[in-house]
């Protein structure tokens, strides 16, 4: 059983930024809880936040950890356009124009 480290996420996160953002929105699911979010980094990075290994994530993840990915999305040219599907997705599509 290997075991993440702090220092590992550290870097982990040093890497990413290496190889440069990109807007990405992203499901996780906790137990029978589900949260959407948005990063510029990998997913992979923020579910080390959301999971308390890494510093950072949403206090509303606090509970029901562990958290894993269930899906991205990717591709975003913008970060306005990630955020609004982002909050589209939070809310529940209800008609044309999500981006």
């Amino acid at each position: 059983m290997s075991v993440v480290t702090p220092q590992w996420a550290l870097n982990v996160k040093r890497a990413l930024v290496e190889v440069g953002q990109r807007h990405c929105v992203y499901l996780l699911q906790g137990g029978a809880r589900f949260y959407v979010g948005f990063t510029v980094y990998a997913p992979w990075y923020r579910v080390l936040q959301h999971n308390g290994i890494a510093i950072g994530g949403a206090v509303t993840t606090q509970t029901s950890r562990p958290w894993r990915v269930v899906c991205f999305v990717t591709g975003f040219p913008t970060p306005q356009l990630a955020k609004r599907f982002e909050r589209q997705w939070q809310l529940g599509y209800r008609g044309p124009g999500v981006v």
